[in-house]
């Protein structure tokens, strides 16, 4: 994977992360840079800070909907409503 490539956010309901985890693996086998909170945070890092960063640096936002996503309310409504945000600027 080439660092300065760009980056694809991923953004799901932590109930389908196991879903989600295969176009992950799939893309990041292929080279892509790929951004899932799952497999980029690090334990005692500012997570809402590391999500808002990923999502400013990236180039494609992928939104995995679902009835998890759409019924939970918590960070992933957080990310759709900022990625929308990032949309309009």
């Amino acid at each position: 994977m080439i660092t300065d490539s760009p980056l694809i956010f991923f953004s799901y309901a932590s109930p389908d992360r196991e879903r989600v985890m295969q176009y992950f693996d799939q893309l990041k086998s292929r080279g892509f840079n790929v951004w899932m909170d799952h497999e980029n945070l690090k334990a005692g890092q500012h997570w809402d800070f590391e999500i808002r960063k990923a999502l400013d640096k990236a180039i494609i936002i992928v939104v995995f909907i679902s009835n998890n996503s759409v019924d939970k309310r918590g960070y992933v409504q957080r990310e759709i409503r900022l990625s929308i945000d990032k949309l309009e600027e």
